[in-house]
């Protein structure tokens, strides 16, 4: 036709028609509501002004299009004249939503006292199954932990479950022996533990030993600091 067509700074994955027509034309493209749509929805794509013959790129050849799936599409026409006119690509997204992601920042089973913070990673309606509508909890009680997010579409979608243990602490142990000395000797102290630590002293951090017994060189007056594993009192 000797008519040349320049393509200014074309984008990557895109989609260009170059056609063979006598003369070119102008051509409007509408759409009657957002490109975003919800499973379901429709968007309508229309062509202003009126033609003499239309050609959509997925074969459709009305006027209009009525799109209830993701893709890009475009629409090709020609007047009375001959003369070709080509629209912009539109591109429609039909939304899709999935399971929140939830991330454990920590051990699921802890001592009494603990905690484990249960995060979400994405934005949403937030809905916990302890009533929490925040982004995260932080989960001190033994129970199953989920997360239900609504999605922009209205759907709720819920997490894995997480369950939460929390282990009770031991009794502080009870020591017996001889606390009358008449002097220097070595003397059996027994705890009601079996899993009791012994220590020289309040902040040591290694135990002398660890067991229900414990022989100790005492002097008239000695102190011995024990503990359960996972007691908190000594």
């Amino acid at each position: 036709s000797g008519m040349q067509t320049v393509i200014e700074s074309p984008g990557t994955d895109q989609y260009h028609n170059l056609l063979e027509a006598t003369c070119m034309t102008e051509l409007t493209l509408t759409t009657s509501g957002a490109t975003s749509i919800c499973p379901g929805e429709t968007v309508e794509l229309a062509v202003e002004g009126e033609f003499a013959s239309y050609s959509w790129s997925n074969g459709t050849v009305e006027s209009n299009l009525v799109i209830s799936e993701s893709g890009n599409y475009s629409v090709t026409a020609y007047d009375a004249e001959g003369c070709a006119a080509v629209s912009t690509v539109i591109s429609v997204e039909v939304i899709t939503s999935a399971s929140p992601v939830v991330s454990a920042l920590g051990e699921l089973s802890f001592c009494q006292g603990g905690s484990v913070d249960l995060i979400a990673e994405s934005e949403g309606d937030w809905s916990w199954s302890n009533g929490a509508d925040t982004q995260g909890i932080s989960v001190r009680e033994s129970g199953t932990y989920s997360l239900t997010v609504t999605h922009i579409c209205g759907n709720a979608n819920a997490s894995e479950e997480f369950i939460v243990v929390v282990l009770s602490a031991p009794d502080a142990p009870v020591v017996t022996g001889p606390t009358d000395l008449d002097g220097p000797q070595t003397i059996t102290l027994e705890s009601s533990s079996a899993t009791t630590h012994w220590y020289e002293d309040e902040a040591s951090i290694d135990p002398l030993f660890v067991g229900a017994s414990y022989e100790v060189n005492a002097e008239i007056t000695t102190t011995v600091w024990v503990e359960d594993v996972a007691a908190e009192d000594m």
